[in-house]
């Protein structure tokens, strides 16, 4: 298990200041740019779609109609990809357990992070930035998805600036998020 050091506590600090308005809201709802790169692609394909949060444990990003989405229902996760939905669990997938539970904390406010495995927290600029890097043998490894998942929070207002999920390569797909609103 990985513990962060003494030095980082001011980050989890920082997170936990950033995080803050995620206690009084139910529902937060922002609008959403996914950017799908492809390294051996020229152009990167783009969509617009919507963010959905919700407490305790709903996460839904969206775009398309449906055909483009991210959808986390407590342990039980599914991308949908060209209109195909690819399921998995965080509690069989351990691509997903420390990326669900990045969530629920910031669904929570901020809830402490310091014990979670497989994440690095930081500070740039004010803001918050979470690396997720799952700690898996090179067999599981091969099968994954995805090879790492990077939050920005903005420090000073707790929305997410952005997530990107990291595939094999040079290849990633960057969710943008705006205009938030809080419910």
């Amino acid at each position: 298990m990985f513990i962060i050091p003494a030095v980082a506590w001011s980050q989890q600090a920082e997170y936990q200041k950033a995080c803050a308005v995620y206690k009084n809201a139910h529902v937060v709802t922002a609008k959403c740019q996914r950017v799908r790169h492809r390294a051996a692609v020229k152009n990167d394909e783009i969509l617009q779609g919507v963010l959905r949060m919700e407490r305790p444990d709903k996460v839904n990003i969206t775009m398309n109609g449906g055909k483009e989405a991210l959808d986390m229902q407590g342990t039980q996760f599914t991308m949908t990809m060209r209109g195909k939905p690819h399921k998995t669990s965080s509690k069989t997938n351990p691509q997903f357990k420390t990326f669900q539970a990045v969530w629920e904390s910031i669904l929570a406010g901020g809830a402490d992070l310091t014990k979670v495995s497989d994440l690095e927290m930081k500070e740039s600029s004010g803001d918050v930035i979470i690396v997720i890097t799952p700690k898996v043998d090179e067999k599981t490894a091969k099968r994954m998805m995805f090879s790492s998942f990077v939050l920005e929070i903005n420090g000073q207002s707790g929305e997410i600036k952005s997530l990107r999920m990291n595939e094999k390569g040079q290849n990633y797909i960057l969710y943008i998020f705006s205009d938030y609103q809080w419910k």
